[in-house]
């Protein structure tokens, strides 16, 4: 008797169990798609280059769950879901704290700037329904697919803020990211190989154990015939198959290929063995820096001779950023160093960000602290 009992009570529990699937796949309010994306990509399927052709095209690119995690200090996630409307939902959480640190709705509205009639939309304006807040105006490109992701980037526009802006710590002033990159998971793949025993220029997208996601362009940071006024990053490289491929990095080369931080989206040199592994790779702006030899320029050399040993200073000059120089003697604590400036120089400014003080003699720097107002000691490799 007890055998019936329990298979009667084994059939009641499946049959609830599928009614109550039955009813989540059928409930309106059970989204069966999370993203929400009506661009349905099958398994092993390539990026469709025609999406960016058109307005209809860019939307239904756009459509879906966006997640931008490359703040500075890696610190904040920012999501951004745009529907079939091209409605916006906006949120940011800081990582450490796992709270929440805003959220916004709004719409997403496409324009031409320097697009013509017959081209696709080059601008994708946010404005959201806090007035007290900004979107913003942004130029977007599609950057790359790489680990069944799509990458799209964002290029402030406007004047003034955007809510995709970095603020410092003490919340005293707020800064716009040259580049903002959003990615999107779909199913989408490179059908792209590796080049073997090759050199080429490629942008990191990402690490897997000891592999980089690579993406080959022609880099053209130096090209300043530029068609069109659009953000300068923009235009340091071109790129006409959007498709990544995982290199893995010579098991003897992995120490010098990997010692140095990698910014995402960044572009560099590689050099490839007979098997497709990367040899040598080095930033592309650090690579012409150094082919311009540096060192030749007597005082200044020296200076940077003695910043070249430490890993920020060459991770900042692998950003891009330029060397401001005057040259003056600056003395600290009866200590005589030479002030060097890093920045990044703009159409008509120069805007200061990092300043070192280098003691050529003892091979010391000092880096300044604006918070504490005060020089110390740069933190060595």
């Amino acid at each position: 008797m007890s055998n019936i009992k329990l298979i009667i009570v084994s059939i009641l529990i499946a049959l609830i169990l599928t009614a109550c699937s039955s009813k989540v796949l059928n409930d309106p309010k059970v989204d069966k798609n999370p993203n929400n994306d009506n661009d349905p990509v099958s398994e092993n399927t390539t990026f469709d280059l025609t999406l960016l052709d058109s307005e209809v095209g860019i939307k239904k690119y756009l459509i879906g769950e966006w997640t931008y995690d490359y703040y500075e200090r890696g610190d904040v996630i920012s999501k951004m879901i745009i529907d079939e409307n091209l409605n916006v939902k906006i949120s940011f959480t800081n990582t450490y704290s796992e709270t929440p640190k805003g959220f916004y709705s709004g719409k997403v509205i496409l324009n031409k700037i320097y697009a013509s009639n017959d081209e696709a939309p080059d601008m994708l304006s946010i404005e959201l329904e806090d007035e007290n807040e900004p979107g913003g105006d942004f130029f977007f490109l599609h950057r790359s697919n790489y680990a069944n992701k799509r990458v799209m980037s964002l290029f402030y526009a406007g004047n003034g803020n955007s809510i995709f802006d970095i603020e410092d710590p003490n919340g005293e002033y707020r800064e716009t990211p040259d580049e903002i990159f959003f990615q999107k998971t779909t199913n989408e793949v490179s059908k792209e190989k590796v080049r073997i025993n090759d050199d080429f220029y490629a942008v990191y997208w990402g690490r897997e154990n000891n592999s980089l996601w690579l993406d080959d362009v022609w880099w053209q940071v130096n090209d300043e015939d530029l068609s069109r006024e659009y953000p300068w990053r923009m235009g340091i490289y071109e790129n006409d198959v959007y498709g990544s491929v995982l290199y893995k990095v010579d098991p003897q080369q992995v120490s010098e290929v990997l010692g140095d931080e990698m910014p995402i989206g960044e572009v560099y040199y590689i050099e490839t063995n007979n098997k497709g592994e990367i040899i040598h790779l080095i930033d592309a702006h650090r690579k012409d820096w150094v082919e311009s030899d540096p060192y030749e320029d007597g005082l200044l050399g020296e200076v940077i001779s003695v910043l070249d040993q430490y890993q920020e200073f060459r991770s900042y000059i692998g950003m891009g950023m330029e060397v401001d120089f005057e040259g003056d003697p600056l003395i600290i604590d009866g200590n005589e160093y030479y002030e060097l400036i890093l920045g990044t120089s703009h159409e008509d400014y120069f805007v200061n960000e990092i300043f070192y003080a280098v003691d050529i003699n003892a091979r010391k720097v000092l880096v300044y602290d604006v918070l504490i107002d005060s020089w110390v000691p740069l933190k060595e490799d």
